[in-house]
């Protein structure tokens, strides 16, 4: 009875009893994989062994509902509505009542020979039919409700999401559009701290512009826990909504705030700090929190004293930033906050699990007394918030004023990190007894564990998807283009239990088409391109559909490759897609000229030293290939002598190489910072936690001297 039960709920709640792997191999869940998958979900061994009137008690509860909590579809089409029934009331007259976001209201007064039959439904003795109305296809696009009413006491809302067909993507006009990727933190500049800060990109910005570019690519810039010294991967954060106040330009905020005078006695008290970080190689997170958090600090109390005292314009212009974010922002600030707080009395009380019970749920009486007493400590990070916001959006201006028409192409992370504020604030949608990866594939063989937990699918889809509405709405109102982390989330992901081993995932699905349709409602709202990473183990059919609704595909040149390890030619690019040399889990264009990776495999362990030679060896034959392709390509200087530039990095094998990339029809290019200053160190080794300082190396140079 229990493999009858865990079969039904794995069906019920999209959990995938068997998947192919990248070879094409099929894997087929074992009965314990189901049941702790389904644990995962919430349903417990009894539920499984009763699974018959579980499923009674869950058609009964869908039928009571009448309407489902959202209904989306895409516009320029009849919508049908289902909607259930009770037997008595067939012979009645029923309302629906659409109220759209504009003000605009449709209303339809129905009977049982306006709808359409499609069940009839006994379930525990009550009987109901399930029917559908054709909605008009004249019902814009947006977020609107929707009200049924069958009698006088029974009335039932449903939120109703209408959205184009397509991303937004402007017409190319024959031309690839173009820019510079960089990493953020890693960027050097004549004022920053150590640490790149959103000003930077107006320098970067200026040189895409002189170039003809179009935009500025960036690695995500969501809000990372600012106390705990684990975590400082961009792709690991503790809100994906809120910004990573780590990137303020400290001197901007005193001189907003304070004129030049603020920013002389800021400096002239922070300014052999400021020269230490400087002139770090290695980016020192620890020391950039410290130093960058001291002095904001120190601004805010000014801040406090100069014009929330004085009720001045830049005060009413916080105050009205903090009514914006709610309760979102009011959140993240207090989990800073209690981090803070915690992690000064305890360095193991890094995240809300570690935290006393009392403080694990942001409604509890705890944290409010916690928020009466820390009001102004609260705020200060509020305060960091909308600082971030005021240099973002100038950041905004200087693009459009250097014709940037795309402007910042930003990362979103595929989820936030399981201790931080996201989670904490919203424990009931993510499978907390489970984690996020990846199925071994050729570059991950035992598979990969990103130790996120992942959204519930049907919890996401009974908030009418709220969750996932506001990380793009707060994403997207800074980005001309969105990279969306590891796409096929859209379809389906692979859970791991908590603990266990990545090959003994599993995968779970997601509702694909609803999502894919609030993507491009949002992506149409503001303007935004779209881009999804599809690299690794993609569903079938997936690729067809990122393209049927103008989603971009991710090309990586080192991916590109024929069967017999050769380089794609012209035609494999297609247009509906970004391309790029390299990504920051790979290796940069000379680190693997010079090998640095293999070296690396054999530094960690990961690589016999007898085969050192053998990888090598294997690494100059390739190079060898590359050349001979590019020049084949006639891309690369006739000039240019093969047998010395096996041996030998030169600059122009990187411009032959970005000058393939600039021939192929990719509506977009982007050129990594990296590549383009001749980087060894690749920017992350993908599953190393020690021995390497994955997010840490900074440029070998200024950013003015490009």
């Amino acid at each position: 009875m229990i493999a009858k039960g865990a079969k039904f709920f794995a069906r019920l709640y999209g959990v995938e009893r068997t998947h192919l792997d990248l070879w094409g191999n099929r894997h087929n869940a074992s009965l314990e994989q189901l049941k702790v998958i389904l644990a995962a979900l919430g349903f417990t061994e009894a539920d499984l062994q009763h699974y018959q009137a579980q499923a009674k008690s869950f058609r009964l509860e869908r039928c009571q509902k009448a309407l489902p909590p959202v209904f989306v579809d895409f516009a320029d089409k009849q919508h049908k509505l289902f909607f259930y029934l009770p037997e008595e009331l067939w012979f009645s007259t029923w309302t629906i009542v659409i109220k759209e976001e504009s003000g605009t209201e449709h209303s339809w007064s129905l009977n049982k020979d306006q709808v359409k039959l499609v069940q009839n439904i006994c379930v525990k003795g009550e009987i109901f039919r399930k029917v559908y109305f054709l909605l008009p296809e004249n019902i814009s696009c947006g977020y609107h409700e929707l009200h049924l009413t069958l009698a006088a006491d029974k009335s039932f809302n449903m939120e109703l999401i209408i959205a184009p067909h397509e991303c937004y993507l402007p017409e190319a006009n024959g031309q690839q559009k173009r820019g510079i990727g960089v990493q953020l933190y890693s960027l050097r500049s004549p004022h920053n701290w150590g640490f790149g800060q959103f000003s930077d990109l107006k320098i970067i910005a200026n040189h895409v512009a002189k170039e003809k570019g179009n935009f500025v690519g960036l690695n995500p810039i969501h809000a990372v826990s600012l106390h705990n010294l684990d975590y400082h991967s961009p792709y690991s954060p503790v809100s994906r909504s809120w910004l990573n106040v780590l990137y303020l330009d400290i001197e901007q905020m005193a001189e907003d705030e304070q004129g030049l005078d603020g920013v002389k006695a800021l400096l002239g008290k922070y300014a052999q700090q400021k020269k230490v970080m400087r002139d770090n190689f290695l980016l020192d997170y620890g020391e950039v929190r410290k130093l960058k958090l001291a002095a904001a600090s120190e601004l805010y109390g000014r801040f406090v004293e100069d014009h929330i005292a004085k009720h001045t314009p830049l005060a009413e212009d916080f105050l009205a930033f903090k009514k914006r974010g709610g309760q979102s922002l009011g959140n993240y600030a207090c989990y800073e906050a209690l981090s803070e707080n915690f992690i000064s009395q305890d360095k193991e009380l890094r995240g809300w699990p570690q935290w006393p019970q009392e403080f694990q749920d942001p409604q509890s009486s705890a944290v409010k007394q916690f928020r009466a007493q820390n009001a102004q400590r609260i705020d200060f990070y509020c305060y960091l918030q909308w600082h971030g916001d005021r240099q973002m959006s100038d950041v905004l201006k200087t693009n459009t004023q250097k014709n940037l028409d795309i402007g910042l192409y930003i990362d979103l992370a595929l989820s936030s990190e399981r201790g931080g504020a996201d989670i904490w604030q919203s424990k009931d949608y993510y499978a907390l007894d489970a984690s996020v990866g990846c199925p071994p594939d050729q570059y991950a063989p035992n598979g990969q564990n990103w130790a996120f937990p992942p959204l519930m699918p049907h919890r996401l889809r009974a908030a009418a998807y709220q969750p996932f509405i506001e990380v793009l709405k707060q994403n997207l109102k800074y980005a001309g283009a969105l990279r969306i982390d590891h796409a096929m989330s859209f379809s389906r992901l692979f859970w791991i239990p908590l603990g266990a081993h990545a090959s003994e995932g599993l995968y779970v699905r997601y509702p694909l088409r609803d999502l894919l349709a609030i993507l491009a409602l949002e992506s149409q709202r503001n303007k935004c391109i779209i881009v999804g990473e599809d690299l690794g183990t993609v569903p079938q059919g997936f690729r067809e559909l990122m393209a049927e609704h103008k989603m971009l595909a991710y090309k990586v040149f080192f991916f590109m490759r024929t069967w017999d390890s050769g380089f794609q030619d012209l035609s494999c690019y297609t247009h509906l897609s970004l391309v790029t040399s390299t990504t920051h889990d790979l290796y940069t264009l000379r680190g693997y000229w010079e090998g640095e990776d293999i070296n690396l495999t054999v530094e960690l362990g990961y690589l016999a030293e007898e085969k050192y030679e053998e990888e090598l060896a294997a690494r100059q034959k390739e190079k060898e290939r590359l050349l001979y392709f590019l020049k084949d390509q006639q891309t690369l200087a006739e000039e240019v002598i093969i047998e010395e530039a096996i041996e030998q990095f030169d600059e122009a094998i990187f411009k032959a190489l970005i000058a393939y990339l600039q021939k192929t029809s990719c509506y977009l290019l982007t050129v990594p910072i990296e590549d383009l200053v001749g980087q060894i160190k690749q920017v992350n080794m993908p599953g190393v936690t020690d021995g390497y300082d994955s997010w840490r190396h900074r440029l070998p140079q200024d950013i003015t001297s490009l």
